[in-house]
């Protein structure tokens, strides 16, 4: 799919693609059907346990990580656009050439040697706090561009803990912690504005 201006919502079961007007959002998310005495019994069993949000989880939200810097060329866009088969020459014009979506991801991961990644393939410096709850899963991306990366901006990508929340689920209580991350060029403007979200079950 190759983004252009607009809000694009996809949808798991159907791929359904609505747009509007507005910078470039790309958001993933679930269709729930209401149930209402399933909500009913939630709310009773929410109403009668105790939170596993402890003040010292709490504490963990607007908490900020080292900043993450990567050079654009044109080079390693090309080699996106090959992986994707993607032969847009908007992406690969020498001259003007930008990024395509999602490019970012590549310039500022951190490259960490597998001997320093966690069991499940995460680097080893913690983005979410330690939880009461193992299983760690992906639960959503959205993407907002502001504006265009070229080749020979260099980015800086800063990730902090926007929130922390807790919420019940069919199997049983669920923790959302939502990471923002703010990348701008050497001209310290805002190029993209990501915000994940991770699941613990």
């Amino acid at each position: 799919m190759r983004a252009q201006s607009g809000i694009y919502q996809i949808g798991p079961r159907r791929g359904h693609l609505k747009k509007s007007r507005g910078p470039c959002i790309l958001r993933s998310r679930a269709i729930q059907v209401p149930r209402t005495g399933l909500r009913r019994a939630r709310r009773k069993q929410r109403m009668s346990r105790p939170s596993l949000l402890t003040p010292e989880i709490r504490a963990w939200i607007g908490r900020t990580y080292r900043p993450r810097k990567g050079l654009v060329t044109l080079r390693d866009i090309a080699k996106y656009c090959a992986a994707l088969d993607d032969a847009n020459p908007r992406f690969l014009d020498p001259e003007q050439a930008v990024a395509p979506p999602l490019f970012h991801g590549i310039v500022t991961s951190n490259l960490e040697p597998l001997s320093r990644l966690r069991e499940d393939g995460l680097p080893s410096e913690n983005v979410v706090p330690p939880l009461p709850l193992s299983r760690l899963m992906a639960g959503g991306l959205e993407a907002e561009f502001l504006a265009p990366i070229r080749p020979g901006d260099t980015l800086t990508a800063v990730t902090k803990v926007a929130d922390i929340r807790e919420r019940l689920g069919q199997t049983g209580p669920l923790i959302f912690t939502v990471l923002e991350t703010t990348i701008t060029n050497q001209r310290d403007e805002v190029v993209v504005i990501e915000r994940q979200t991770l699941v613990a079950r």
